[in-house]
């Protein structure tokens, strides 16, 4: 057998200018229907696109209004607690803003109270004293929380 290509036997040579020949009449065959295509529905396409703005704007507008109509009622669950607890607890909820923002937990610090595993909570004692927290983890934290540890 002959060596075409370092590579290549001169049948794989031949499998490989065979499909490089399949690919190129392919892509012209694929270009050429899809200029037909697009000629064919260019009208209608641009139809559609001039009359979208009209049709985003008109759906806005009966969305402000359903909205407003049943704001409390599509309100997602966890949005209404979180609005709930910040009229409830006030203060609590502006210690761990504070705390969140300010205090930052380092990779691979433990927890204060089981020296165990690592912190990823900040418990308040205090919630009138924002930045005295203690780093512990979620075990813990729910036992400080529960008035077990």
């Amino acid at each position: 057998m002959r060596v075409v290509n370092k590579n290549r036997t001169e049948e794989q040579q031949k499998k490989y200018e065979y499909n490089k020949k399949w690919n190129d009449e392919h892509k012209e065959k694929c270009n050429e229907y899809c200029l037909k295509y697009y000629y064919a529905n260019k009208d209608g396409k641009i139809k559609a696109y001039r009359q979208l703005p009209r049709v985003i704007i008109q759906m806005r507008e009966t969305d402000k209004k359903s909205y407003e109509k049943n704001k409390e009622k599509n309100m997602p669950k966890k949005a209404q607690r979180t609005r709930e607890f910040r009229f409830l607890y006030p203060e609590k909820y502006f210690a761990q803003c504070k705390a969140l923002k300010e205090i930052k937990i380092v990779k691979g610090t433990q927890c204060e109270i089981c020296k165990k595993e690592l912190a990823k909570d900040r418990h308040h004692k205090d919630y009138s004293k924002p930045l005295e927290v203690v780093l512990c983890c979620r075990k813990c934290h729910y036992k400080l929380n529960e008035g077990l540890a």
